[in-house]
């Protein structure tokens, strides 16, 4: 073993070592990639055109995103619509948006699911507009939240090589149409 270690470690075999290192990883070719980015946005209220409608509110949300590999309804758990308790597709990354609603993630091309971990808060301006009263405090996480459905799967992205693909997602389950 001394013989092998001395060989492997000598000073003088070091050059050639490092040479061998640098050749195998230059061998390796980078994965092609493009990005996901859009704005979360959380409404409330009533949206319903009429007379007395009060109208609601659009609040851009700072939220967790999730990307998941393609996610179809089978390959989620405690499916309630929009909500999941659990999402068994491989997690390919995970970013947050800011308190501007806006978010992006560099991830290889291929088709995701992204998915939005929600706890039922919103960024707002408490100087002007006390929030809505969902009788939760922020503790109370809802759940991983998506509400669109495709024939592909669950909120669906499809990202190309050295691209921006838009995936602007409104959380609007406390809004009615």
């Amino acid at each position: 073993m001394k013989i092998l270690f001395d060989n492997i470690f000598c000073p003088r075999n070091g050059l050639l070592l490092l040479v061998v290192l640098s050749i195998s990883a230059c061998n390796h070719e980078l994965e092609p990639t493009g990005v996901i980015s859009g704005k979360i946005q959380f409404w409330n209220g009533n949206f319903m055109p009429g007379p007395g409608s009060a109208g609601g509110q659009i609040y851009p949300a700072y939220r967790q995103v999730y990307v998941h590999e393609v996610t179809t309804s089978n390959e989620v758990v405690d499916a309630d619509a929009t909500f999941f308790s659990e999402v068994l597709t491989p997690l390919i990354g995970m970013t947050f948006s800011g308190e501007d609603g806006l978010y992006e993630i560099e991830v290889p091309v291929g088709l995701y699911s992204v998915f939005i971990w929600e706890d039922g808060s919103y960024i707002f301006d408490p100087m002007t507009d006390p929030g809505p009263d969902f009788g939760f405090g922020p503790d109370s996480d809802l759940g991983f939240y998506a509400n669109s459905y495709s024939s592909a799967g669950i909120q669906v992205v499809e990202v190309f090589t050295d691209e921006t693909t838009e995936l602007d997602i409104d959380i609007t389950y406390n809004a009615f149409f």
